[in-house]
């Protein structure tokens, strides 16, 4: 390589000394260098096939595929002078389908993974849905059971009032018939003694003339 650096720079338009310095560089995976030492070949008129592919090849092992294409299609469009053109041509059209199928591999990748994750964002979506009709199912059980809760202690509640109520009107109807019974019987024992203080009366009232009368004949008589 030091004589390639040389020749350059006694002649910086050197093209096959900058595609061979390029390729050097290419095989120590020095793809920056090996890319630079391309353009410049290029820059200054080298259209052979092998500097389109090579600088092809320096840009796929750079992880660059897009600039890759371009350069492999190039050397595919470049004339083919001689045998080696026509392998190298050969060579860029296979470097070019592989770039191709990966392409199309990861094309297809980045749609199975768009699906996968459209499918996970509906399986979370339905989840969700899912968890807010089960949260809202959950909210009406609670308070459906709430509202029967209620009912039942309204029901409750009104029932005991009823039956304390009918006991309070029970109990003041037992009052009122005790107190009615207890005022008739006053009744009957005030006439009973009155009964028996007229009787009384009439029988000292009747002893009383039948003594008098008595005395009264004993008088006469004598």
């Amino acid at each position: 390589i030091a004589d390639l650096e040389g020749a350059i720079a006694l002649k910086p338009k050197y093209t096959d000394a900058l595609v061979n310095r390029g390729s050097i560089h290419q095989q120590k995976k020095n793809y920056e260098r090996a890319i630079a030492d391309f353009d410049a070949a290029l820059r200054h008129g080298a259209r052979d096939v092998y500097v389109w592919s090579s600088r092809g090849r320096a840009w796929r092992d750079k992880g660059d595929d897009k600039r890759a294409r371009a350069d492999f299609e190039a050397a595919l469009a470049a004339a083919a002078v001689d045998k080696r053109s026509r392998a190298v041509q050969d060579a860029a059209r296979e470097l070019l389908r592989a770039l191709q199928e990966k392409a199309e591999r990861e094309q297809a990748a980045q749609r199975e993974k768009a699906e996968l994750e459209r499918s996970e964002r509906e399986r979370a979506e339905r989840e969700q849905a899912e968890l807010q009709k089960a949260e809202r199912d959950s909210m009406e059980r609670e308070q459906a059971e709430k509202a029967a809760r209620e009912r039942a202690e309204k029901a409750a509640r009104e029932k005991a009032a009823l039956e304390k109520a009918a006991l309070e009107k029970a109990v003041r109807e037992k009052a009122a018939r005790e107190k009615a019974e207890r005022e008739k019987a006053a009744r009957e024992r005030a006439e009973l003694e009155k009964a028996a203080r007229e009787k009384a009366a009439r029988a000292k009232a009747e002893l009383e003339q039948a003594e008098r009368e008595n005395a009264a004949r004993q008088k006469a008589e004598q």
